[in-house]
């Protein structure tokens, strides 16, 4: 668009296209020095032009290899397009005369975080035909990568398989790799919303134990390995992202949301006016006081809202185990809490 007396402006169109796939593979990794020349199968772009390395014959159109004429040893080939926007791809032949299939991987097991894994060969020893089994496995059958992040979990043997060809004979060797699920972090709060005169609450792991937990804005006073909340300590607001890391063999982690409310101010109510009996108590307890009461909410220690009432000064606690509670008395503008021993 210009900017001048006489303004004008025009469009035009833009096409962004993809790098060419060159892709391509051979039946195997390995080939005997007195086997058939192998072609390669050009999945990609086709019409591109081949080149290898370490003195390997090779037909520059077709890729066609000269098996004789190379001789033994190990080559990289590399197959270039020619198209609107040039790749290459390269992967590598080992050429000989007595084959030996023998890998391993770095790790005997794998997280479905992980990356890309790639067989290891010892000296003398190359790539045939990968398979694993049972169904499962992301593989390439042609280079042995493994992608745990496309596998499902589970215990797999892997076969490379040498066929035998002109005077060489076969070979096949084995490795088992087996892919893990990531760590379960699952934990939960009772309550996503606490008041700051509240019991601690502690969460329940239904995951993987053993983790630690953490929360990043410093206003939050949390135990790194149980998880308790500091609501006394903490300041009042949020919501408080929770972290919950797992340490096992994969680890994963979760989160859970934690708002903290300031409770109304206790300063008007005078506990000399309130009296909860019995206590200890086997069943019913009885409140007065001078205030109207709202509602009566009996918790745990671990801050969970075992039973509310309502417009009420009786509470019926005959179900609950014996242990300690905490009464938590709410008025229209104030509240007060105590403790309790369920008998």
């Amino acid at each position: 668009k210009t900017t001048g007396a006489c303004a004008d402006s025009a469009e035009t169109s833009i096409t962004i296209n993809p790098l060419d796939d060159a892709s391509f593979g051979y039946s195997s990794g390995t080939f005997c020095l007195t086997g058939n020349d192998p072609s390669p199968n050009i999945t990609g772009l086709p019409g591109g032009v081949f080149s290898a390395t370490n003195g390997l014959i090779i037909d520059p159109s077709s890729g066609l290899i000269n098996l004789s004429g190379s001789g033994v040893g190990n080559s990289t080939i590399t197959y270039s397009t020619n198209g609107s926007c040039p790749n290459t791809h390269s992967l590598n032949i080992n050429i000989t005369t007595s084959p030996n299939s023998a890998f391993t991987f770095g790790q005997a097991s794998y997280c479905t975080s992980d990356t890309l894994a790639f067989p290891q060969f010892s000296a003398g020893s190359s790539a045939g035909v990968f398979s694993a089994s049972p169904a499962g496995l992301s593989i390439n059958s042609v280079t042995g990568e493994i992608d745990p992040a496309n596998s499902i979990s589970n215990l797999y043997t892997i076969s490379n398989d040498i066929p035998a060809s002109g005077g060489c004979s076969a070979s096949s060797s084995t490795f088992q790799v087996e892919i893990l699920p990531l760590d379960d972090a699952s934990f939960y709060y009772a309550q996503s919303n606490y008041n700051d005169t509240d019991p601690n609450p502690i969460p329940t792991i239904t995951g993987v134990v053993g983790g630690t937990f953490s929360e990043n804005s410093g206003n939050l006073t949390i135990d790194p390995i149980t998880g308790a909340i500091d609501l006394s300590t903490s300041s009042p607001g949020g919501p408080y992202q929770i972290n919950y890391l797992t340490n096992g063999a994969c680890p994963t982690s979760s989160t859970f949301d934690i708002t903290i409310t300031q409770s109304a101010s206790l300063s008007k109510i005078d506990s000399k006016n309130i009296k909860i009996y019995p206590n200890p108590t086997s069943n019913i307890i009885t409140i007065e006081s001078d205030k109207t009461i709202k509602s009566i909410e009996i918790i745990d220690l671990n801050g969970r809202v075992l039973k509310t009432k309502k417009n009420s000064n009786i509470m019926d606690l005959s179900e609950l185990l014996p242990a300690i509670y905490l009464v938590r008395i709410n008025y229209e503008n104030d509240v007060y809490q105590a403790r309790i021993v369920k008998k």
